[in-house]
């Protein structure tokens, strides 16, 4: 007892932390503690929104590539059936264009889909389907072929593979659909539990703090108090 008293005589920093000794400190610790708590929870939370924020702009390009994609098939496919009909070589040049349009958003919805497997399965099935309709297409411009565009076996083929080319793009779509709708209910329900946990967190920390005010500075001025009323 007398060495501590010779200690904190010695360090007055040590002396003050003394007269800090009591249960008002120990309330102050807590209230400190659940405050930093409530904040690394934030920090989380808002890391946590943040990723998913970036999941629905992902989800949200990829989309829209599909839809691109499909639009930009659709003008190839005309030009390509134009062609066939006609010969006209203005058709041939549309083909051109329209190829390097479809090509791009191809690219760019094989970028979108890079990092999902499942979606890059579904992806990589289209690139030889569209190779296939290609052929088809080529052999039906060729003059003997021409007036079969709405008859033969090629062209019914050629349909089909189209067909396919869509039930594909529709299923990628499909999945991007359902994972928007899965991100955003994370999102919600990530944000009101933090939420709640954070709110009562602090509510925790204000009633602590309300108590500590009521409780006396310390122990010294408490006994200060109580020799006081003695003499």
């Amino acid at each position: 007892m007398q060495a501590t008293t010779i200690l904190k005589a010695r360090h007055p920093l040590l002396a003050r932390l003394g007269a800090l000794r009591g249960p008002r400190l120990q309330f102050l610790v807590v209230n400190g503690v659940f405050m930093v708590a409530a904040l690394i929870l934030m920090s989380f939370t808002l890391s946590s929104l943040s990723n998913s924020r970036r999941e629905a702009e992902t989800t949200e390009d990829t989309m829209l590539e599909v839809t691109t994609v499909e639009t930009r098939m659709l003008d190839y496919e005309g030009a390509q059936y134009g062609y066939v009909l006609s010969g006209s070589t203005a058709f041939r040049d549309r083909i051109d264009a329209d190829h390097r349009e479809l090509t791009a958003a191809m690219a760019k919805l094989r970028y979108s889909v890079r990092n999902d497997p499942p979606q890059l399965k579904k992806f990589d099935t289209i690139v030889p389907l569209m190779q296939k309709r290609n052929a088809l297409y080529a052999m039906l411009a060729k003059p003997e072929y021409r007036g079969e565009i709405g008859n033969s076996p090629a062209a019914r083929y050629a349909k089909k593979i189209s067909d396919d080319i869509r039930g594909n793009l529709w299923r990628i779509l499909k999945a991007e659909r359902a994972k928007r709708y899965l991100n955003s209910t994370g999102m919600i329900t990530e944000a009101e539990r933090s939420y709640w946990i954070a709110a009562g967190i602090v509510a925790l920390a204000f009633l602590f703090g309300a108590f500590c005010l009521a409780l006396p500075m310390d122990v010294k001025t408490a006994e200060n108090g109580r020799s006081g009323d003695a003499t």
